[in-house]
């Protein structure tokens, strides 16, 4: 079984990522097809490769696909996505990435993988985001707050320029939590900014949140 499964992250990121007229999608770091499942169901016409690099977990995220409606849409594939021989550029790339950077490590393997990531893979990550992000195409990201400045800062050396950015809070009282960003290849004039509450202070999910990730639950948030 898979180290991770479907978290808030990957709920928020799927929900905010815009995916209007995109063809292409790439998704690097799959896990077991989250993001993509998502990403299909908001643009039937987009084309996903989705990327893992853990065969196990990469064998749950093709069965998940293969059951899917939207299955002729998603490609799964085995791979280290920095090593992987891409072939085309991508209009669309999205990532929800490992971003642990504490120095101990977990003695499981597969929550490594999942969790844990040394600046430097940033610095190859961002470069090859680059390299296959289309001349307009858009990259979506979801970070911790305490890190975005500095890999934002790390993402605009390598060619990657904010353009939007969503700041995640917890609760009212419970601020700066995460932070979603996107990106282009193109400097931007101005760079679209908004707050986003998950929970109100009773706990409750706020209806923002129920609004926005309302088409991707089995069942009512209350």
């Amino acid at each position: 079984m898979s180290p991770l499964k479907v978290g808030t992250d990957s709920m928020l990121l799927g929900s905010f990522i815009s995916s209007d007229s995109k063809l292409q999608g790439l998704d690097l770091g799959a896990g077991t097809g989250v993001l993509s499942l998502m990403l299909a169901q908001k643009n039937q016409k987009l084309q996903i490769d989705a990327v893992e690099i853990d065969a196990n977990v990469a064998n749950e995220c093709d069965l998940n696909f293969q059951n899917s409606k939207w299955r002729k849409n998603l490609k799964c594939i085995t791979a280290d996505y920095l090593q992987f021989p891409f072939k085309k550029k991508y209009d669309l790339i999205f990532s929800n990435p490992p971003y642990h950077f504490e120095n101990i490590l977990s003695p499981d393997n597969g929550v490594n993988i999942s969790k844990h990531s040394l600046l430097s893979d940033f610095i190859q990550f961002f470069k090859l985001v680059k390299q296959l992000l289309t001349e307009n195409g858009d990259f979506w990201i979801i970070l911790p707050f305490s890190s975005s400045d500095q890999l934002t800062k790390l993402a605009s050396e390598h060619g990657l320029f904010l353009k939007e950015y969503i700041c995640i809070h917890s609760k009212p009282s419970k601020k700066n939590i995460r932070m979603i960003l996107n990106f282009s290849s193109q400097k931007q004039d101005a760079i679209r900014e908004r707050e986003f509450v998950i929970r109100n202070e009773n706990n409750l999910y706020s209806e923002e949140y129920i609004a926005l990730t309302k088409d991707f639950h089995s069942k009512d948030l209350c």
